[in-house]
């Protein structure tokens, strides 16, 4: 973009994440709302949110009836992604009373796979990175129902030379184009 920057889209759990920021392999990241505290004492963030993440539920089949919260999950053939927190969903979904057969994939393309062959009712993933992954996976129709949102922000290391000027240019970068 015209801020000079190059990037690559990297997408990790929430604590790769950290430890990742933390140790200087990444510079800028885009944590949620939640992720805010822990980011707090290492980074500089955007005054306002960029964009609001959606936790979803997607499905392959026309059969599957799509949750609206999460006690639609109970009874249900779930797939999450190794390493995700889901807003905080986890121990919902680790509760046995609630009868959830959870299924752990590495990544985002094997819980779509795991849908197409049938091999679980849904699964979980956030908007953003599924949306992108969707884009690129073929010609197979996902539907979803979102469970839960959050706003995303942008940050950047304070050990980033001049990283608010940087951020300031990131920032109006991305409300020019988007």
């Amino acid at each position: 973009g015209r801020t000079g920057y190059k990037y690559d889209i990297k997408i990790y759990p929430a604590k790769r994440l950290f430890l990742y920021f933390k140790n200087n392999t990444l510079d800028f990241i885009i944590p949620s709302q939640s992720q805010i505290k822990r980011f707090k004492d290492i980074a500089v963030f955007s005054d306002k949110p960029i964009l609001n993440l959606q936790l979803r539920a997607y499905s392959y089949s026309k059969d599957t009836r799509l949750p609206e919260n999460q006690n639609a999950l109970n009874g249900k053939r779930v797939t999450l992604i190794r390493g995700y927190s889901y807003f905080g969903l986890l121990d919902y979904i680790n509760d046995p009373s609630n009868r959830i057969e959870k299924r752990i994939v590495n990544n985002h393309e094997s819980g779509l796979l795991q849908l197409v062959a049938n091999r679980t009712d849904l699964f979980l993933d956030y908007s953003l990175p599924a949306e992108y992954v969707i884009k690129n996976f073929g010609k197979h129709e996902f539907k979803h129902s979102n469970l839960f949102s959050q706003n995303i922000y942008f940050a950047i290391s304070k050990e980033y030379p001049d990283c608010e000027i940087v951020l300031n240019r990131i920032i109006r970068e991305y409300e020019d184009n988007f």
